[in-house]
């Protein structure tokens, strides 16, 4: 029986983290203009799956005990958990990974797509290590194998966004206050996209706690239009994105920063992808121009955080990755 229940275990492992890493490929790869550093897109994700699910659990059990210890109800207990603990305490631990990388790289925290990338990908961590709980623990112990795969092709096939959305909505909070000028929209955005994520995920597990197979059919219903949202918003960050190369690489050509033929395919979608398919410069050039462009849409926004130092900058390293191509061109 042990080697059994080990081999499930694994099963359960690799059912919720492999899907996870993909999930989390793919929101890596949606900026296709400013990837972010690979080093804090995988401190998110581990902060995720082991900082914010292992705080979870603990806050989640305490919440649950003590509210057991008042009442003698363990339905009542699990209830208020469900709906009460978990949106509040799960969004703050996930949440804090994406304060601190607001907090401690502000200058790579500064679009609405990096919002979403670093937010989704801490919650995908948190998702991967919840659903091992859930489907080794609540599916296959109790009720077997069948129970087991169900469950997977709820929360992860059908359901896997859930977590990402949910946290995506601070992130994009934090953003907001990023690329703001008013002192309102810098403290007031954050909160609300804070207290968003809290009331989608309180509304979800409502539903599914108190309307059982009606209210995951509802909250799977609400969970998609949630999805075609964050795509929207994620289409518009992008666009904007376009408009600010669009907007400040022209000037660098009279500048003698980047050249005409490179302004026109940093400031396409198409052309910036071919562009870093040439090797790992042209990768490092383009992604340095968008840089550049948003440092200076910052810099015109007046904030105060180094924005025109780091034009200046980056406009250095331009001119020395272009010659960097250029010589082993030659």
């Amino acid at each position: 029986m042990l080697p059994v229940r080990m081999g499930m275990f694994i099963l359960a492992l690799l059912l919720s983290f492999v899907p996870a890493l993909l999930y989390a490929l793919l929101l890596y790869s949606i900026d296709r203009f400013e990837k972010e550093p690979l080093r804090l897109v995988i401190g998110c994700f581990l902060w995720g799956a082991i900082i914010a699910a292992g705080g979870a659990f603990i806050g989640n059990t305490a919440f649950g005990l003590t509210v057991y210890a008042f009442t003698g109800d363990e339905k009542l207990a699990a209830e208020l958990g469900s709906v009460l603990s978990a949106p509040v305490l799960e969004e703050l631990v996930k949440g804090a990974a994406v304060l601190g990388v607001f907090l401690r790289f502000r200058h790579e925290f500064d679009t609405v797509l990096d919002g979403v990338v670093y937010a989704g990908i801490t919650a995908l961590g948190f998702a991967a290590t919840e659903n091992v709980l859930y489907l080794y623990v609540h599916a296959y112990l109790e009720q077997g194998t069948g129970l087991m795969l169900g469950t997977f092709f709820a929360r992860v096939v059908l359901a896997g966004w859930l977590h990402p959305i949910f946290t995506a909505c601070f992130g994009i909070g934090l953003a907001f206050a990023r690329l703001s000028r008013d002192p309102f929209t810098t403290l007031a955005a954050p909160v609300a996209g804070l207290l968003l994520a809290m009331v989608l995920h309180a509304t979800h597990n409502g539903l599914v706690t108190y309307f059982s197979t009606a209210g995951w059919v509802i909250a799977l219903l609400i969970h998609w239009v949630e999805w075609v949202a964050m795509a929207l918003v994620i289409a518009w960050a992008l666009l904007r994105q376009r408009r600010w190369l669009r907007q400040y690489l022209p000037d660098e050509v009279a500048r003698g920063t980047l050249s005409d033929e490179e302004c026109r395919a940093a400031c396409s979608l198409r052309g910036n992808f071919h562009a870093r398919r040439q090797g790992p410069l042209a990768r490092r050039l383009f992604r340095t121009l968008t840089r550049l462009a948003i440092s200076k849409h910052h810099a015109a926004l007046g904030h105060t955080d180094g924005a025109e130092r780091r034009v200046e900058q980056l406009r250095v390293d331009i001119l020395a990755l272009r010659a960097q191509r250029a010589h082993g061109a030659g």
